[in-house]
């Protein structure tokens, strides 16, 4: 009933499910002693003793370029585009030490390693630094530097 009249209608709408919804808090603020290093370095030497294109390379972090070439289907024909890396913070792209090149040896970082460009919907909402979750930059409202685990 709706101000006393019978109704076909509910009295309160349905919304439909949007799916899961996480949450992420940081539950270790602390920073890690400096002799740890950098984190993002540590995953990229954890493929130092890997082979690599049938060599082995002594791998440094790579995040700080521009651009970087892709090769993309353009109907029938494959060419080689440029992508900005800055988007990729949270992919694992590492260079071998004294190459030219990076390569992506993970899809993703270790969850809590540090980035500095949020994902779209935070760059337009907030500032400040972020970190790594499930493969995209979230931002952190921390005081620390979270460029160590």
């Amino acid at each position: 009933y709706i101000n006393g009249k019978k109704s076909a209608k509910p009295a309160v709408e349905s919304f439909e499910c949007i799916g899961i919804i996480k949450r992420y808090h940081l539950c270790n603020e602390q920073e890690c002693a400096l002799t740890d290093g950098d984190f993002r370095e540590q995953q990229c030497a954890s493929f130092n003793s890997q082979s690599f294109q049938d060599k082995r390379y002594i791998w440094e972090a790579f995040v700080k370029g521009i651009q970087r070439l892709k090769t993309v289907s353009i109907g029938c024909y494959l060419t080689m585009v440029f992508v900005s890396t800055e988007d990729a913070e949270c992919e694992l792209n590492c260079k071998p030490i004294g190459m030219r090149y990076f390569a992506t040896l993970n899809k993703t970082v270790i969850d809590g390693t540090a980035c500095s460009k949020p994902t779209e919907y935070f760059r337009r909402n907030n500032s400040g630094r972020g970190i790594c979750v499930e493969g995209l930059c979230k931002l952190t409202n921390s005081q620390i530097q979270p460029s160590r685990r």
